[in-house]
């Protein structure tokens, strides 16, 4: 499914307001802003009050090598997860996050290029496409930036 993307501008407060509502109703929510304004710090309370689980990654202020080769536990083994234009295995998220108690919701920024699962998940995934491909998921919500 490709969404209709509407920017709006919020207040922090109006920000942290809707983000506690969207979180436990999984609507998804693009939520964007210049570096250092405190967005992760408002999605930080927005779970808080919404009792949700958060994971923070940024890997674009990263360095490469921190992803690179990163390992991923699969079947009891580590695998490294490669990365760039095709190598990108979606599969073993999906399969680790079955294994573990449901989450709210899924967000994935990628270039798109790489191994999706067959079959959706029973929780809402939202796909971020920070990359040049025009490559649609085969289930979720979809976003291009």
């Amino acid at each position: 499914m490709e969404a209709t993307f509407n920017p709006l501008a919020v207040t922090p407060s109006e920000a942290l307001t809707f983000l506690s509502k969207s979180i436990p109703s999984i609507k998804p929510v693009l939520f964007t802003g210049a570096p250092g304004i405190g967005k992760s710090d408002i999605v930080a309370e927005a779970c808080r009050i919404a009792n949700a689980d958060l994971i923070i990654s940024h890997p674009v202020v990263s360095d490469p090598t921190d992803f690179k080769g990163f390992p991923f536990v699969v079947d009891g083994k580590a695998i490294f997860l490669p990365f760039g234009y095709g190598g990108t295995d979606f599969r073993p998220v999906f399969k680790y996050i079955s294994e573990q108690e449901e989450p709210t919701c899924l967000v994935f920024f990628t270039d798109m290029q790489g191994h999706f699962p067959e079959q959706a998940p029973d929780y809402p995934v939202l796909w971020i496409n920070t990359g040049t491909a025009d490559i649609k998921p085969p289930f979720g919500e979809y976003y291009k930036i």
